[in-house]
């Protein structure tokens, strides 16, 4: 196989979504939706325009002869009127449908699956066939034969050892670009929390002060009150305690009055009921009588 340096390759699916612009107008036709392949010659024959791009005559295809610039961000076309409608028959050759097809060799030995396909930006011929587990299969049309059929590419058997696997560059650049952008977003937003954050905290600080020293004027005369009605429990307090106290005391004393009559009564009835049963002894005991 030829081995041609400084060939310009894109890979195919990256070129999905990308802007579509007509050079001679300066005008955004819409962005990249299919990119069709030409089986028998193993080039990108044209691609179409993403449907919410549809004008009303359906005039969303462009020819790849038409692409005057086929990059990884933009697609430069000649003019608007390049646009055309798309060829039918050609759904089964879109990049969609071929993903997934299984890759053998003449002698029928599996390969493995497309994934993707690199191709030669200038021409649109595929370069590396991508296979699932990161791994390629670089090919050359020009000199081998390679048949693509709506089940399977079959590929010479010598390409079995030509299978290799991506530069870690091709997978970890796209990686990078997105961890960086994430980085940048995570970046702002923390920024932007921050600075909510410390606003906040600062208004808070500001209302926590301004009733601090609410509290403070109020605290004074509160106090001051609360000192007065415990001064006016207290010396009520007491002074039921006096009443009380004395209200018992005058109780004693009147129970004390009470019941020194009552004693003298029971000492003169037992005095006489002696002085009876005295009187009726010495009766019995006399003679005569």
């Amino acid at each position: 196989m030829t081995n041609k340096k400084n060939i310009c390759k894109e890979r195919v699916s990256k070129l999905h979504g990308n802007l579509i612009v007509a050079y001679e107008e300066g005008d955004c036709l819409g962005n990249v939706g299919e990119i069709y392949f030409d089986k028998r010659t193993c080039r990108i024959k044209g691609i179409s325009l993403a449907s919410k791009f549809l004008e009303a005559e359906e005039k969303n295809y462009l020819k790849f002869s038409d692409i005057h610039k086929l990059g990884n961000s933009v697609v430069i076309v000649s003019s608007g009127g390049a646009l055309s409608k798309t060829p039918k028959g050609l759904i089964s050759s879109s990049l969609r449908v071929m993903n997934g097809i299984r890759i053998v060799t003449e002698e029928g030995e599996h390969l493995g699956e497309m994934a993707d396909v690199n191709v030669t930006a200038e021409t649109g011929e595929i370069r590396d066939i991508l296979i699932y587990g990161d791994k390629r299969i670089p090919i050359d049309v020009e000199k081998d034969k390679i048949r693509i059929g709506p089940d399977m590419i079959v590929v010479p058997a010598a390409y079995k050892a030509t299978i290799v696997a991506n530069p870690p560059r091709e997978s970890e650049d796209d990686f990078g670009h997105v961890v960086k952008s994430a980085g940048d977003v995570t970046r702002k937003l923390a920024d932007s929390l921050s600075a909510a954050v410390h606003k906040l905290m600062d208004l808070t600080k500001v209302d926590d002060e301004d009733e601090a020293g609410k509290d403070k004027q109020d605290a004074r005369p509160k106090s001051e009150a609360t000192k007065k009605e415990t001064a006016s429990k207290e010396t009520a307090s007491a002074a039921k305690s006096t009443v009380t106290k004395k209200g018992t005391t005058a109780k004693k004393a009147a129970s004390g009055t009470k019941s020194a009559p009552s004693k003298k009564r029971t000492a003169a009835k037992k005095k006489a009921a002696d002085k009876k049963e005295q009187t009726a002894t010495e009766t019995e005991d006399t003679p005569g009588k």
